[in-house]
């Protein structure tokens, strides 16, 4: 099983939140943690880079690189038996946001993550079509916060239209919405649905969504879209063993088949990485 939407950066959440892995938002930490909640590996992403947001926490700041950070760490890496598999996060309006992407490609990343409303971003701006033109071209991942939070910027930049919007200008874009537009004070799941429906290249991350929306929409949404389109994540290290374990009785509980049940859990996310042709097939 493959945990998707963990978050790693230097210290962790630091000394005082040691527990018996370790401290959450470390490498280390997180190896416990997974084989705790019963998983083989996890997705993990690179932490942001000097963002304006002062109190954000998965970050890395004084102009360090936050792929170049993760890549060193324990149980990090870019091969088919990695158990800590990294996306790279990139602003996709810096002038050099392809070329950051090509340089994660050639050092194996398959993955990238893109969060609106940390980059204070408007996606659909033409600044960032050589970013997504790219990540199209390469067919990569990328997971894309959707749903409100308190960053300083104005929730509808974070909206499942303009991810949806985002699918149809790139349709060879694989695009995880992030909470299925349910974060914050931001309840799109419906929304969330009905683009994944119009857009075959969308896919519901169900991080912090899981259990928030509920059994009733959630049985509503499995008449509407194949489980080969929902990736179960957890938002590490914001979460505990008892609320993973919680989440997976969940998925018990809708009375999904096993094969269904394992995609959900991480074999539809490595299904797409797997898709990824490397720099190698390409020359």
């Amino acid at each position: 099983m493959l945990m998707g939407h963990c978050h790693l950066f230097p210290g962790g959440r630091g000394e005082s939140r040691r527990d018996e892995f370790g401290i959450p938002g470390t490498s280390e930490h997180l190896h416990g943690f997974i084989e705790a909640c019963g998983f083989d590996r996890a997705h993990v992403l690179a932490p942001h880079e000097d963002p304006e947001t002062h109190n954000l926490e998965a970050c890395i700041r004084g102009g360090q690189d936050g792929l170049e950070w993760l890549l060193r760490q324990p149980f990090v890496g870019v091969d088919d038996a990695a158990e800590l598999i990294p996306a790279a996060t990139i602003q996709p309006d810096s002038p050099d946001a392809a070329q950051k992407l090509a340089r994660a490609r050639a050092a194996g990343v398959r993955t990238l993550k893109v969060h609106p409303l940390i980059m204070r971003l408007d996606a659909l701006d033409a600044a960032c079509e050589p970013f997504f033109r790219e990540a199209e071209r390469a067919r990569m991942p990328t997971v894309y916060h959707t749903g409100g939070g308190d960053w300083g910027w104005p929730t509808e930049y974070g909206s499942v239209e303009i991810c949806a919007e985002l699918a149809a200008r790139y349709p060879g874009l694989p695009l995880l919405m992030a909470h299925c537009g349910v974060f914050g004070d931001v309840d799109e799941f419906e929304q969330a649905v009905s683009a994944c429906e119009a857009h075959a290249n969308l896919f519901l991350d169900v991080t912090a969504a899981t259990l928030r929306v509920g059994e009733v929409r959630w049985r509503a949404a499995l008449q509407r879209i194949a489980p080969e389109r929902i990736i179960y994540g957890t938002d590490y290290p914001w979460v505990t063993v008892s609320s993973v374990d919680r989440e997976l009785e969940f998925f018990e509980s809708l009375g999904l088949s096993a094969e269904d049940r394992a995609g959900i859990l991480g074999d539809n996310l490595w299904a797409l990485c797997l898709r990824v042709p490397t720099v190698t097939d390409e020359e």
